[in-house]
């Protein structure tokens, strides 16, 4: 733990204080990259994951599964706590056990089968999310996604189909993901019209578009 523990409000300004928190973190420890891990409970952990990735901070998840069984094992206890949580968390996100979407998605669109991560070397594979993402994972990662693609019990026909099929899916996701910014930008726009906003999103839990 390099710092004390921060409560924040789940609105902008609350966000703002989180993102200058971690700034003077970064400043008076002299340090150069920042991962924001999030434990993805509930729907309050989105807002601020977009927000964040606008500020170009870089936003990966853990599994809650995984989270209660590192704390069992950490702390030898069940007993819920915001700042055993956090350890936990960052422990986790330390040692690569977390999900980024975009490195999930950029796997997907690079290595879409099983059989094509057979005949790759774990280098090969980080080159691969290099060449899409400033921040991927490493050589450890690559090497579990190669023993787990050679364990796969998926079926090797008709492969071509199933690429098919998941590149319309990414398709699909893409499209998607450009509507919700549009409609979130115009949720916004309009919000800013609406008299008394700023005290409406003073409660707290309210955010632009929660």
């Amino acid at each position: 733990m390099i710092g004390k523990p921060l409560s924040f409000e789940n609105n902008e300004e609350g966000f703002t204080r989180l993102l200058n928190w971690i700034k003077e973190l970064k400043h008076m420890k002299n340090l150069d990259t920042t991962i924001v891990g999030m434990e993805p409970t509930g729907h309050y952990w989105i807002n601020l994951s977009k927000w964040l990735v606008k500020q170009n901070m870089d936003v990966v998840t853990v599994n809650p599964h995984h989270v209660k069984r590192n704390k069992e094992n950490r702390h030898n206890t069940q007993s819920k706590s915001d700042k055993k949580d956090a350890l936990v968390i960052a422990d986790m996100v330390k040692n690569s056990y977390y999900v980024s979407c975009k490195g999930a998605i950029a796997t997907l669109r690079l290595f879409p089968t099983p059989a094509e991560l057979c005949f790759l070397q774990p280098q090969d594979i980080v080159t691969g999310w290099k060449s899409c993402m400033k921040r991927h994972s490493g050589h450890k990662k690559a090497r579990s996604l190669l023993a787990l693609a050679k364990r796969s019990i998926g079926t090797q026909q008709a492969l071509d189909a199933y690429k098919l099929h998941l590149g319309q899916l990414l398709e699909e996701y893409d499209l998607a993901s450009s509507q919700l910014e549009r409609v979130t930008l115009e949720v916004t726009n309009v919000l800013e019209q609406i008299p008394f906003v700023k005290q409406i999103l003073a409660i707290k839990g309210k955010s632009e578009i929660s």
